[in-house]
């Protein structure tokens, strides 16, 4: 285990025999980002965490909330790249509380920093947005059997997204309790994401209905039976506070009166 410090950031970790960052270790930033994980001839690669400095919320004003982000998950040259979890992060400071955090996350497949394919989360003043489906290599939605869900209406929507916007597909509304759909019609959207046209369920196979139904009541309870939201929410505060840890025993072994 080797610490090296230079203009910009310091690594306490294993080295290979060029003295690059080879295997496990822990890189400090100087603007406080962290990185905890492993690398090859000096590069991120295999399974890692990143971690952004927390900073002010500028776009609150007398905001006291602070944003920061993390990736955990694998890499490739530096790149995220195949499986990994997204975080986007807004809570007060000093008050970490479930209720109090909105946040953004992102579960599923990278490709060379982009997203490829997963589930994007969003929680809102404790309102909830889920979409399951591809993205485009500009970031968008873009699915053709994609499955979106606002629980603030508490309707969700299955078939065509075409960057971010919907185009066609079943709309369903849901009843109190999320466990059943109490209403189901068919949409066509325009470009400004206005309704083009609707055919309502006595308009449509009674088969193609109800295998829709089954389907949109098996998609929220996937996520809600199990509250994924919290789990991603405590994940990221347990990545805080272990990276945190770290950086105290490496700040304490980089002097050398404290080695001695």
């Amino acid at each position: 285990i080797s610490i090296i410090k230079k203009d910009g950031f310091l690594y306490s970790g294993t080295l290979n025999d060029k003295f690059q960052r080879d295997g496990y270790g822990l890189e400090i930033f100087s603007n406080g980002d962290k990185y905890l994980g492993q690398f090859d001839s000096d590069l991120r690669a295999e399974k890692g965490i990143y971690y952004f400095s927390p900073v002010k919320n500028s776009e609150q004003e007398n905001s006291e909330n602070v944003h920061t982000e993390c990736y955990l998950g694998q890499w490739n040259s530096n790149l995220k790249n195949r499986n990994g979890i997204y975080i986007w992060m807004d809570q007060p400071v000093n008050n970490y509380e479930y209720e109090n955090a909105n946040f953004d996350s992102f579960v599923g497949e990278f490709e060379e920093e982009k997203f490829l394919r997963g589930t994007y989360m969003s929680k809102s003043n404790n309102h909830y947005y889920i979409y399951h489906g591809n993205f485009s290599k500009d970031g968008k939605k873009n699915d053709n059997n994609a499955y979106s869900y606002y629980s603030k209406n508490n309707k969700i929507f299955h078939g065509q997204i075409q960057n971010d916007a919907l185009k066609s597909g079943f709309m369903g509304a849901f009843d109190d309790e999320g466990d059943a759909i109490t209403e189901i019609v068919y949409c066509k959207f325009n470009e400004d994401g206005s309704v083009n046209d609707v055919m309502e369920e006595k308009q449509l196979n009674e088969e193609d209905i109800e295998e829709e139904k089954k389907n949109m009541v098996n998609f929220r309870s996937v996520i809600f039976d199990v509250d994924y939201f919290e789990k991603i929410y405590n994940k990221f505060n347990k990545i805080k506070i272990k990276i945190d840890r770290l950086e105290d025993m490496v700040r304490v072994l980089e002097t050398a009166e404290n080695i001695s």
